[in-house]
Formats: structure tokens, sequence, C-alpha cells
């Protein structure tokens, strides 16, 4: 008999064999089951299906995305600019942004300058702050909702990952439109629920990055790479209605469901920057990006080696940013003595003084920091690549090639003035054509049919995988050992209950790196709660805001904080059963939804 394990990989196989033929292979019996979209013949155009039109002030929009602030990454910044446009015009809450909570260790690692949270309502505040001031956008800090899921950083990706049941902590009347950014990667080691597609009337996925180029550069990147563009089509395909890629740099998704546009914008203090500082004051070359290879370090080194070869000198350049690269690639341009000096990471708009932009990087999907560099009046020197397509119409876009077209590009623009933004150019690149062209991509029409038999047993068919010990198997093997456990343990009966931290204790040596039982610890100790609490029926740090299933003690000791630790603050499964947090206990994690799993923070 085949063993659970390998019967359920083959069945995986089997899948990723499906997705690929009902991709590549055209539907000649499309036309005939009305998939065409019909016309309106009122206006000559096709019609809308009313549920993908996000337009309307009353409609309900939730944005969940992989980052959050001070993490200043794409995936970071764009989501939080574009819940705060589109909250613009709408009653205040209706706009709710979901964002990923990690615990102390993953913070100091993943945000500069050793910036930390104790609590979520301090991490909103802070993005709520640079909302309003760095952004100008206080009206929109005031109307947006923020909430927290509980996260966990992965270091050989470069990514976080969710733990627990994400849709779990939405109200079923409040799921009107979902914002997927980064579908994909939200869903490959999503533990199973109900699917985002039956949850929702519209769900709409932003795809930001090209992840088959990132899982080349790590061991037994070919292999992964290969298996990825399949995993990436199988989770757009079966929780998306309609996906937007930025640039056509990226892979196929959903044939059927998907288009190519531009949804980002910048902020308008770089466009402020632009108008106010004239082309004649500015000088030098400069990159400012993440410090990993395939963000195109890896190619500007040996491009500058050429460079100076064929002019006899090297051109100065300053590098802006850190990473998990960062000291490697200090010493390669070391060896290579490359007048190149090293800054740590800083906000792009306090870069105005400079007089050219070079990112030679192919890996990109749709660079923000080109955007931001072309909104400050900048040249900007760039491969002529599919993700750099919708920057090509800008005057000060320069492409390259070649090596040879790369120093030619540099020498030039170090010696001349860059030219002033045409109005049509400021325009395109606000965050308010940005929302409109979201609001047009996103738009279905009828006859389209943006979640297929196909796609629905695709859906049903990940549920299944990803489900208990199956599931968690699965996500060790796929490479995600330290969100693998998301299946509850089973039932426990204890002759002597044992106190919550004995079951914390516990906890921590089924974690890697015990950081459950420290969360666990150090959420008791915020909360100013007694430590030595029975806890009867369900496993210790479940529903402590880190994703595991959760129960309110059926046998609890009656204690009112140790109650609302399971049940209310920390977002258990079910509200408590007795009695209430006393006035002089504020937990820590306050805004959870109540009854969802894993929930922390944000404001309701």
């Amino acid at each position: 008999m085949l063993q659970p394990t390998f019967r359920t990989l083959l069945v995986l196989i089997s899948l990723v064999v499906a997705v690929s033929a009902s991709t590549l292979t055209p539907d000649p019996l499309a036309p005939l089951r009305g998939l065409a979209p019909k016309r309106d013949d009122r206006n000559g155009q096709d019609a809308v299906l009313p549920e993908s039109d996000l337009s309307s002030p009353d409609r309900k929009i939730w944005i969940i995305t992989t980052a959050s602030l001070p993490w200043m990454t794409g995936t970071a910044v764009n989501p939080l600019l574009r819940a705060a446009y589109l909250s613009r015009g709408r009653p205040a809450g209706k706009v709710t942004l979901v964002v990923p909570w990690l615990d102390e260790d993953d913070q100091k690692v993943v945000y500069p300058h050793g910036k930390t949270f104790r609590r979520p309502e301090d991490q909103e505040r802070y993005i709520r702050e640079w909302l309003g001031h760095r952004a100008g956008l206080g009206a929109e800090a005031k109307n947006l909702r923020i909430q927290f899921y509980s996260g966990r950083y992965h270091p050989e990706l470069g990514s976080i990952f969710s733990v627990g049941d994400v849709p779990a902590l939405i109200p079923d009347e409040d799921a009107d439109v979902l914002i997927l950014e980064e579908p994909e990667h939200l869903n490959w080691y999503r533990a199973p629920g109900v699917p985002w597609t039956r949850k929702f009337r519209h769900v709409v996925g932003i795809c930001h990055t090209n992840y088959l180029v990132y899982s080349k550069s790590i061991q037994g990147g070919s292999m992964k790479s290969a298996f990825l563009f399949f995993m990436n089509q199988w989770m757009c395909r079966a929780y998306c209605h309609k996906v937007i890629k930025l640039s056509g740099a990226l892979q196929r998704f959903a044939p059927g469901k998907e288009e190519v546009e531009n949804v980002h914008g910048v902020r308008r203090e770089f466009l402020e920057a632009g108008a106010s500082v004239r082309g004649s004051e500015m000088e030098g070359a400069y990159f400012i990006g993440k410090m990993l290879w395939p963000k195109g370090m890896d190619r500007l080194i040996p491009m500058m080696v050429y460079a100076r070869e064929r002019d006899g000198r090297s051109f100065k350049m300053d590098v802006y940013g850190s990473g998990p690269d960062e000291e490697e690639i200090k010493r390669k341009v070391t060896a290579r003595s490359l007048d190149i000096t090293f800054h740590g990471a800083v906000d792009h708009a306090q870069l105005t003084h400079y007089k050219v932009f070079i990112n030679p990087s192919i890996s990109e999907v749709l660079c923000t920091t080109v955007a931001e560099a072309l909104a400050m009046g900048k040249f900007v020197i760039i491969a002529a690549h599919p993700s750099n397509e919708f920057f090509m119409r800008f005057t000060n876009c320069l492409t390259f090639r070649s090596k040879e077209e790369f120093a030619t590009q540099v020498l030039w623009a170090l010696a001349h003035v860059p030219a002033p933004l045409s109005a049509e150019e400021r325009e395109s690149l606000t965050w308010e054509a940005a929302t409109r062209r979201l609001l047009k991509a996103s738009l279905v029409t009828v006859g389209t049919d943006s979640h297929s038999k196909v796609d629905k047993a695709l859906e049903k068919a990940h549920t299944w995988v990803s489900k208990g010990e199956r599931g968690d198997r699965l996500r060790r093997i796929a490479g995600g050992d330290i969100i693998a456990d998301e299946a509850p343990p089973g039932p426990r009966h204890y002759a002597n209950p044992p106190t919550a931290y004995e079951c914390m204790a516990e906890a921590g040596a089924r974690d890697a790196e015990g950081r459950l039982a420290r969360a666990a610890e150090a959420a008791v100790a915020a909360a100013g709660m007694h430590s030595k609490v029975p806890w009867r029926g369900a496993h210790a740090g479940q529903g402590l805001g880190l994703g595991r299933k959760a129960s309110v003690p059926s046998e609890c000791c009656g204690d009112r904080d140790c109650q609302a630790l399971a049940g209310a603050g920390f977002g258990g499964a079910g509200k408590p059963s007795t009695g209430a947090p006393p006035a002089s206990s504020s937990p820590p994690f306050t805004g959870a939804v109540t009854g969802s799993r894993g929930a922390v923070g944000g404001k309701s």
C-alpha cells in the first residue's frame, strides 16, 4: 500500500499536470459555451458584472498583503497607498488593510534600524503616522481600517508568510471585495479554511514579484522554479476572479482572466520634489534597493568594470539599502576596486540631489524606485526589458541592451541635464491615475467565466492537500518548515490538567525555534495575567495570535484574564465563556475579530 505522503505527492503531481494542460491548451469549445463577452446594446460596450465594479462607495474592500511598514519594500508601501486612495470618497471603515504581525525576533531581522513593536497597536500607530505625515494623507489615515494576521519570516526566501486561517479573521457579512497583493505568495503555504472565492463576491489578485527568478538563486533553484511556475498558476486560478500583472515580465497565471496593467503610483512628495528641484542642481549617480543579488547588483558590478575598462576611469556611484547579500556584495565591489560607496537603508524621497538613477535589474516586475526617480525629475538608466515597458515612454528614460550601451548611456546622462516632466507624464505617475487603472482592470464582463469548473476543482484540490498532518508534511517538503504546523493536535485528556506554562513549554518543544513559547510568555506578562492557569482540552499556544487553532478551555479556572487570553484578546476560536477582562487589564492584541483563529490586532 502506498504511504500517505507518497500518495499525496502523486495527487499533487497529477494536479500540476492538470493545471499545465488546462492553462497551455486553448479550449476550442469556448465560443460554444457562452464565454464570449456579451454586448450592451445601449452603449455598444461590454456589459460589466456588478460584483466586479469597485467604484461604488458602498463596497467593502479588503486588501491583504505580505509585508508592512517599517519595512520599506514595495509590497508594504504600495498596498498601503492603494488602500488609502481607495478609501477616498468612501465612508470610514469601508476599506481595510490587513498586514502581517511578526514576533520580536523576526522584527529585528526584517525591520530597518532595529525598529520593533511590542504590540500591534504600536505598529498600527506607526503606519498611520507615516501615512499622514510622510505621504500627506491625513484624512485617509483616519478613514482606513488596519488589521493584522500572524506571520513568520522565511529567511531563505526573504519573505513573510501567514500562519493560520486568515479568511477566518474577516466576518462573513463584511466579505465583499478582496484584493490579494501577491495571491500566489499568500496561498502557497496557507492553512486550509474557507476559500477566498467562496467567501468574497469578487477577488482580485495583483502579482508584484517575479518569484521564478528568485527561486533560481537558491539551492535546487531550477527544479523549484519549474515547480513554482505551475504552483503560481494553481493558486491564481483557484483563488482569484481577476488577476492583474504589473508588467509583461511575469509568467502566465490565469489565461482568460488576467491582464497587464501598472496599478501603482508614486507618493506626492516625489512629484513635488521633481517640480521644485532643477536639473542643473542635481549631480551624481546612485542605486537604491534591497541588497539581494537578483535586485540588480549581479549585473551592475560587471557592467561598471566594463565601463572602467572602456573609458579608462570608473564613475562614482552611491548605493542605498540593506539585505541578506550586503556583505558579499561589498566584498566583490572591494575586490574589483569599484568607486561605490554603501549607505544604509533610507527613504528614497530624501535623495533629491542625485541626477542619475541606475537600476540594471531584470528580475523586477515593475520597479517602484524607477517610477519615484522619474517623478523626481532624474534620468533613469534601465534595461530594455518587459518589466520596464511602462517607463520607456518617459523622456528621461534611457535604456540599454548591452554593456556597451550601458556605459554609453551613463556617460551621456552624467554630462547632460534631465528634461522637466510633461503634464501627461506627471499625471500617469500619480496614485489617482493608478487607482483609475485598478478600477478598470478589476472589471469582469458578462459572459466571462472568471471562476471556471477547472478553477473550482483546483480550489477544492488545494484545500484537500493542505489539510491536517498531510498538509503539514507537504509544507515541509515544499520548504515551509517554519510555518508547517498548521494542523491542530488531537484531543488531549489529562488526569491533572497542566498549567499554561507547562503547555507552553511543550508547544515550544514542537516549535523548532521555541518562538511560540516565548511569544506566549511575553503576551501573558504584557497583559498582567497570572501564569499558573490550568488549561484543559487544548494545546497551549493555540489561539495566541500565532495561527494555531484555538478553543476556550472547557474547564478553565474561571479567572477572567485566562478567559480573555484564550478567547478575546488573542483571537481564539470562541468567545470567553464567562466574565470579561478587568478594567485594569489591557490585553496586548486588541481589536481582533471575535471567533477568528490566530487574529491579532487591528482597528475595528
